[in-house]
């Protein structure tokens, strides 16, 4: 056993590799260990045994005995148990007191989930004054390791990471009570040191997000100069993403070149990250700039300011109802220019195509599961074009059987006037031709071919590639709509519209309904962005409609599993059976829900929903993945569900069954 100024270089890098950031155990904290080695079990019972620190990689107590070698540890907290496996890498010698040794452990094949839990639960123990105290103790000690003499044994791969997944565990446990800038200015720093940027800033949205000021964190309130938001900023804005110049190089973009003209700030590389508030809003943007040396900034340089950024959101606000109009201007802009709403870089290339498509008269084959938006994005099409002056119709497949059926609509006669007519110099799109046979596409194909007045879209569930493998497709009908081709992806797959979207639905919402303006909570986000949405934007629109008609007199909308999104084919928790509250019932009992009756009932629910948005009956069993003949029985059954919990079923549903019927 030798003390820690006795080890060699090449040990002080071993260690210094091995470092994480160490929380300290006080007296007070509720906090016992046994350590079982050698044969013999240490405890404060039957030795001077005492935690000293912990981390996610190890621990370290201190020991009236000399222990090497692998040590079993159980830590109890509040009474609650943690065992786990650690070897020792270190003993310290006179630690406080003669006699007293100071070991130092690495646990052994730790799992991750158990490591956080230990730590996470270990922090919501403490009381505020602790977690605070302890927050600026792990920003000054990351800071004060990296400049002490002994960081000079460290070689430029080895340096000390930057433990962020403890301290953002510390800002989340009391984000609602921070309310010292100087603390968020200490971490910036840190950030700053740990991924060696010269520059940090911290800009803030104002006049309807059109310009931005500078956070002074001294003053704890924004500057007077405004910036106006264009170049990288402003796509930040649209975007609502991170904005990044990795490699140093002479940067030509006007958000950067006016500050050189206006500070002499002289940017190099950056990275500019989105400030997104609790509600889900962003509120600025994050700016570390010049990494040192000229190096480039990685991946992990990106990850540590996403963690800074939350917290700096988390810990900020705005004004709610000024946040809602600055996002309802946003979206009705985007609404009034027929663009679809959400960031992500599948969207932006379906409003691309739609403004491409605007130059143009050709024929488009739109394909894409249910609930994507596939009418919206043909109907957008049709308003950017030269034709929007004349109207858009549509035809749907699934109610074409016949010939005669096509002719009805299609063509004009002493009593009616046919669609060909109709919007003679508009735009007719064809819906669902995927459920045309070879005789009704061959038929309607003669129909329409020579027509010039007339710009034809068509929207499919089915893939082209698919499409051309089916004998019962009329495949000339496929070739005549797919001058060109758009497939709209699943919401699924492009998760970052999700937020967005929900908000616009929300606003919209709240507008047409006379209500007063809401904020999605955090914690809808976090759940709607988990959910996979098998029925896409009209699922999550429904969602929406259903948690704003929960909630009407709420400023936040804060998450109701069971009433919000449909549970098919899902497990629900015990947690989620009792207060439920459904068709504005509340059932208390849970027996009521045995036999699977809960997913039954939503089942119900969610098809009246979907009945209510327009779908037909024979398009909402692909939602749920069903042959016609199986949904037919489970609606049936899950009608007679309803009236026995609720006394009355849907009129829509009933009247569906009743056209069964007859």
């Amino acid at each position: 056993m030798r003390p820690i100024g006795d080890l060699t270089t090449n040990e002080v890098k071993y260690l210094k590799k091995l470092r994480q950031y160490r929380i300290p155990i006080d007296e007070a904290d509720d906090f016992e260990i046994t350590a079982f080695t050698g044969g013999k079990s240490y405890n404060y019972s039957n030795s001077l045994i005492s935690i000293v620190n912990i981390s996610n990689q190890g621990c370290a107590f201190a020991i009236d005995k000399d222990i090497t070698g692998v040590v079993d540890i159980t830590f109890m907290i509040k009474k609650r148990k943690f065992e786990v496996n650690a070897k020792v890498i270190r003993t310290t010698s006179f630690y406080e007191q003669r006699g007293l040794y100071l070991v130092g452990l690495e646990y052994i094949n730790i799992d991750e989930d158990f490591s956080n839990e230990l730590i996470s639960y270990y922090l919501n123990s403490l009381p505020l004054s602790r977690l605070k105290a302890l927050m600026l103790d792990m920003i000054q000690n990351e800071g004060d390791v990296a400049q002490s003499k002994d960081a000079s044994f460290i070689e430029e791969e080895n340096k000390l990471t930057f433990n962020s997944s403890i301290l953002f565990d510390l800002f989340k446990l009391f984000q609602s009570h921070i309310k010292s800038n100087k603390i968020i200015e200490v971490f910036a720093n840190e950030v700053k040191r740990s991924i060696e940027a010269e520059i940090f800033s911290f800009y803030i949205f104002e006049n309807g997000m059109n310009d931005v000021s500078l956070f002074d964190f001294e003053a704890g309130k924004s500057m007077n100069t405004l910036l106006p938001v264009t170049g990288a900023m402003a796509t930040l804005r649209d975007t609502e993403s991170v904005c990044v110049q990795r490699t140093p190089k002479s940067i030509k973009d006007p958000f950067y070149n006016l500050q050189y003209a206006l500070y002499d700030k002289d940017v190099k590389n950056f990275i500019l990250y989105p400030v997104i508030d609790k509600s889900g809003s962003i509120i600025g943007a994050v700016e570390f700039a010049n990494k040192s040396f000229g190096d480039s900034f990685t991946e992990q340089c990106i990850f540590e300011v996403s963690i800074f950024s939350n917290v700096v959101g988390t810990s900020l606000s705005t004004d709610e109802d000024e946040t809602i109009a600055i996002l309802s201007k946003k979206y009705m802009s985007k609404l009034s220019k027929n663009l679809l709403i959400g960031p992500s870089e599948d969207n932006q290339y379906l409003n691309s195509f739609i403004l491409e498509c605007s130059k143009i008269d050709d024929r488009i084959l739109i394909s894409g599961e249910y609930g994507v938006g596939k009418k919206l994005m043909a109907i957008n099409i049709h308003k950017n074009s030269e034709r929007s002056e004349y109207g858009i119709g549509h035809i749907n497949c699934h109610d074409l059987e016949t010939t005669a059926d096509i002719d009805k609509i299609l063509e004009s006669s002493e009593t009616h006037t046919g669609l060909l007519e109709l919007y003679s110099g508009g735009t007719l799109v064809f819906k669902d031709i995927n459920f045309l046979n070879y005789q009704l596409g061959e038929y309607i194909f003669n129909k329409i071919k020579q027509r010039q007045d007339i710009r034809f879209l068509a929207t499919t569930t089915e893939s082209r590639d698919l499409l051309s493998h089916f004998s019962e497709t009329y495949q000339p009908l496929i070739q005549f709509f797919a001058q060109r081709e758009v497939r709209i992806p699943p919401l699924k797959e492009r998760k970052e519209d999700i937020i967005p979207l929900a908000k616009f639905f929300v606003i919209s919402i709240c507008n047409n309904s006379g209500l007063s303006p809401k904020q999605l909570g955090a914690d809808v986000c976090a759940h709607f962005m988990s959910y996979d949405w098998p029925g896409n934007i009209s699922e999550l629109k429904i969602a929406i409609d259903r948690l704003v008609t929960m909630e009407q007199d709420l400023k936040t909308l804060s998450y109701k599993r069971t009433r919000i999104m449909p549970l098919i084919d899902r497990e629900i928790d015990d947690d989620f059976y009792f207060g439920i509250e459904l068709n504005n019932e509340m059932i208390e009992d849970k027996s009521l829900y045995e036999n699977g009756d809960i997913e039954e009932l939503y089942f119900y629910f969610y098809t009246e929903s979907l009945l209510g948005e327009g779908y037909e009956p024979y398009e909402i069993p692909v939602i749920f993945n069903m042959e016609i003949s199986e949904f037919e029985e489970k609606i049936y059954h899950a009608h007679n569900k309803a009236i026995q919990y609720f006394g009355a079923g849907s009129e829509m549903v009933d009247s569906f069954l009743q056209r069964k019927v007859s």
